[in-house]
């Protein structure tokens, strides 16, 4: 990789490194801002509150109901002794509160104490949202720069390696030239003339006279063979040859 190319290829990673950094120092604030925010208000301690008030009322409306039940079977087994002394006038006015009260209970239950427990559970999950997504964002964007400043060192490493496997290339060239075979003229100067394996001489090459005798090469082992007369296989003159042949060739 050129200098040039390396150096840009840096300076693109540097930049976009620069920018994540500054959108999570952004995502850190608003995230830091959005906690203080949930904390301050007490989302959490308003929406617990009115989840308790909303069960606190579930248990007066039973209570409620439990008294208007009893009041109803007393009222049902009410002795005439009992009713000449006025008790039934009493029990028939405690029914009529207690139903009074378990109204009241029951549109306090529906029209107030819901809507308020909706609407702190509301509050709460949009803060506690707001806060989980700044967060998300926070940590894709430090992923993000994690995976530049590894592209960044895979481009050091790879420069890095490439330089040295070109080092080592010089190195041998190098030391090739430094075990090269020089050649000089007759009078001491470098033959710049002269080119590898092409001696100016024709001497040097091995001539006629230098050539090594082989009795084997060219010479037709078998020719002495090649004279007897061919006969037909498997007639009798044919085998006579062939034994023939061979005692020949044994006794050479």
């Amino acid at each position: 990789m050129g200098d040039r190319l390396f150096e840009r290829e840096m300076g693109y990673r540097m930049k976009n490194i620069k920018m994540l950094t500054s959108e999570e120092e952004l995502c850190q604030e608003y995230l830091s801002k959005a906690m203080e925010r949930l904390v301050k208000n007490q989302f959490k301690e308003k929406a617990e509150k009115a989840t308790k008030a909303l069960i606190n009322c579930e248990v007066d409306i039973y209570t409620k109901e439990n008294d208007l039940t009893e009041f109803r079977r007393q009222s049902e087994i009410l002795s005439s002794r009992a009713r000449e002394q006025g008790f039934d006038v009493e029990l028939a006015k405690n029914i009529a509160d207690t139903r009074n009260e378990l109204t009241e209970l029951k549109l306090k239950y529906i029209f107030e104490l819901s809507a308020d427990v909706h609407r702190a559970d509301g509050f709460l999950e949009d803060q506690v949202y707001e806060v989980e997504s700044w967060a998300a964002n926070r940590n894709r964007v430090s992923e993000w720069r994690s995976d530049q400043y590894d592209e960044r060192r895979h481009l050091n490493y790879k420069r890095e390696i490439l330089a040295r496997r070109r080092a080592k290339r010089i190195a041998i060239g190098e030391e090739r030239r430094r075990w090269a075979v020089l050649y000089y003229t007759s009078d001491g100067k470098p033959d710049k003339r002269r080119r590898p394996g092409r001696p100016w001489e024709a001497s040097v090459f091995a001539g006629g006279e230098k050539a090594v005798y082989s009795g084997g090469s060219g010479v037709n082992l078998m020719a002495h063979i090649q004279k007897e007369k061919l006969a037909r296989a498997g007639g009798s003159e044919f085998k006579m040859g062939s034994i023939k042949s061979v005692e020949q060739t044994l006794q050479q």
